[in-house]
């Protein structure tokens, strides 16, 4: 069979060479409306236009009017490039960084072993034999073969200038690993194409979020080529925030809520992350949370370090201010950092060491760490503190400020969005806190650098979460919150909105990834933990008044109690002890009929017959969802 005619029904194939099978749309493309549509040569290569067309039935369940035939079309640009002899070194992952990886197995003859070993994806840069013996006396060298930089001609000119910025800022951790003029910027439209040693830029396909992909060598772990799609969109969407956490710091936003310059301000970091993925490096939820808020007060520091050890850090702005701290805007974003840097230099350079801050090694999102979701600063206590109150002081003036400015945003549209991302922002603080109790940290060991695998955010700090929690949360409705004007811009009760905040709350404390992080801090600590006991301890004292029955809760406190019972039954449920009892199960069905047991009494001999009514149906529900199952 003709090589023609090989290549030919590989090009029309959804599987196969260029296997584009995983997306639906692409699956089954019809033969009569697909095909080859051009082609042309690439450097050691050639690059094919193809066009896939099939339609698809959408049954009547998914639609309101019948089902109806979805025809989609699309053109893919296929690449068949020789790549050119070079040689690829492998470098070992290092647990502390946060790298890309490929796994290989690898064979020892001698002892009849087998191992799995995972080795880190990386751009090859080769230095000439000359310029070898440079960079072992320290001096940055020019790479035998730069990275070419494509920016489509699409981008708009003001963002166009964002990505130089952002690739021209990863040249100094480069050349700190012992490269320099690793990227080539280039406009030619026969750079356009997605083929060895690119990476190209693209204004599309990012609605939601900016985003990459990476063409891998599976073999050796060399990024071959690199694809990042960016628009604005997610720098638009994050400026109510910044009005909000950071107006009071930066008079551009409150002149102007879609400033330009803001926006550009706050791509800056974003492509930075992007170009960091690309370079290998994977996101760092830690080191959002690797400084203190001391270093977050300081243009010193924040000139140096920004806010985040790792721009690859999920985006967050510096909140952490107050009035009195003249903090430069510049400072109210991340930038790369000491972890940035250093990653670069084990990937590309010859350091052997862990990231300097402990801090930073590397962790992935993890719910149950309060120290890996991206939160501000490794004190989220003060943290959270500083952002109420920026929220606290800015709140009451959004309608004042929205009327200084032009007909657009003086509307109630946008008082009624930067409302909802009030009420968001002050949700999300209050869940920063509840991560405290229970929270842990989990650190791969890696001997002499981390031998401890877990450690507990301490009894100190969780008791002062839950005070914090009781006094902004359980005890009242926010009382910054009861503006008219916003209020009826989001269509909302405050008490409905502080009781959906305290289910949410709630069903964390409750839940059976705190009472297993309790019962493993008081394994370990004893005493010196915080524990269910103590936790419980809390819960009877503040949100059920010590079941009391002469307290008079309020309202408000009569509701806070029942969503407790709700998560409580919710997290009882979920765990039940059928098919055996673990200690997790044990403490919560304990809890739960003890507080059942008092919830009885309550509403037994209450003194106030109103409040005792309350008691009465949280022990109804008590019945019907737990005792009479």
């Amino acid at each position: 069979k003709s090589p023609i005619v090989d290549l030919t029904t590989e090009l029309n194939s959804p599987s196969g060479l260029f296997a584009v099978n995983n997306f639906s749309s692409l699956r089954s493309p019809d033969p009569s409306r697909s095909g080859i549509e051009a082609c042309r040569t690439v450097e050691g290569g050639v690059l094919f236009s193809v066009k896939r067309s099939q339609t698809d039935y959408v049954a009547a369940a998914q639609l309101r009017n019948g089902g109806e035939d979805d025809v989609r079309s699309f053109i893919l640009e296929m690449v068949l490039q020789e790549i050119p002899k070079h040689n690829v070194n492998l470098k070992r992952n290092y647990l502390a960084y946060g790298f890309n990886t490929i796994t290989k197995t690898e064979y020892d003859s001698k002892r009849y072993a087998a191992f799995t070993r995972n080795y880190i994806q990386r751009w090859a840069l080769e230095a000439s034999p000359k310029d070898k013996k440079k960079q072992l006396k320290g001096e940055a060298v020019r790479p035998l073969s730069p990275i070419c930089i494509y920016i489509d001609s699409v981008v708009p000119a003001p963002f166009v200038d964002n990505i130089k910025k952002a690739v021209e800022a990863w040249n100094e951790p480069l050349r700190k690993a012992g490269w320099k003029d690793v990227f080539k910027f280039s406009q030619r439209g026969e750079d356009a194409a997605l083929s060895y040693r690119k990476i190209v830029f693209k204004w599309a396909g990012a609605y939601n979020d900016n985003n990459s992909t990476k063409v891998i060598n599976s073999d050796n772990g060399e990024i071959l080529c690199a694809r990042v799609n960016l628009m604005d969109e997610k720098a638009k969407n994050l400026l109510n925030n910044y009005f909000l956490q950071c107006g009071q710091f930066d008079p551009r936003i409150l002149k102007d809520n879609y400033s330009l310059d803001v926006r550009k301000d706050i791509m800056i970091p974003q492509v930075e992350a992007l170009i960091g993925n690309v370079l290998g490096l994977k996101t760092n939820y830690a080191a959002s949370s690797a400084f203190s808020p001391e270093n977050l007060r300081s243009n010193q520091w924040l000139d140096q370090f920004g806010t985040s050890a790792s721009v690859t850090a999920p985006l967050s702005f510096n909140y952490l201010l107050s009035a009195s701290d003249k903090v430069t805007a510049a400072n109210l974003l991340p930038r790369i950092s000491t972890y940035d840097y250093e990653a670069i230099s084990y990937a590309y350079g010859d350091r052997t060491l862990p990231p300097s801050f402990k801090a930073a090694y590397y962790a992935e999102m993890d719910k149950a760490n309060p120290y890996a979701m991206g939160f501000l600063s490794n004190d989220v206590l003060t943290a959270v503190s500083a952002g109420m109150n920026n929220l606290k002081a800015i709140c009451p003036k959004i309608p004042s400020i929205l009327r200084k400015m032009n007909n657009e945003q003086n509307s109630w549209p946008q008082i009624s969005e930067i409302a909802s991302t009030a009420i968001a922002l002050q949700r999300a603080y209050l869940l920063q806190v509840s991560k405290l109790i229970g929270g842990q940290s989990k650190r791969p060991v890696i001997p002499q650098v981390n031998e401890v695998p877990v450690t507990y955010v301490s009894k100190e700090q969780q008791v002062k979460a839950f005070e914090y929690l009781q006094e902004n949360l359980f005890d009242a409705p926010t009382a910054w919150l009861k503006n008219d004007t916003l209020l009826m811009a989001v269509r909302s009760d405050l008490k409905d909105i502080m009781l959906s905040n305290v289910q949410t709350v709630a069903g964390e404390i409750l839940s059976v990834e705190t009472v297993s992080s309790l019962i493993g801090f008081e394994t370990e600590q004893g005493s010196k933990a915080f524990t269910c006991d103590d936790l419980f301890g809390l819960i009877d004292k503040n949100i059920f008044k010590s079941y009391d029955p002469h307290a008079t809760p309020s309202a408000y406190q009569l509701n806070v109690q029942a969503h407790f019972i709700k998560e409580l039954l919710t997290c009882a449920n979920a765990n039940n002890i059928t098919l055996g009892i673990s200690d997790e199960s044990a403490a919560i069905h304990s809890y739960l009929m003890r507080t059942a047991r008092h919830i009885k009494e309550l509403a037994e001999k209450h003194a106030n017959p109103k409040t005792r009514e309350y008691y009465q149906l949280m022990l109804m529900k008590l019945n019907q969802e737990y005792f009479n199952k």
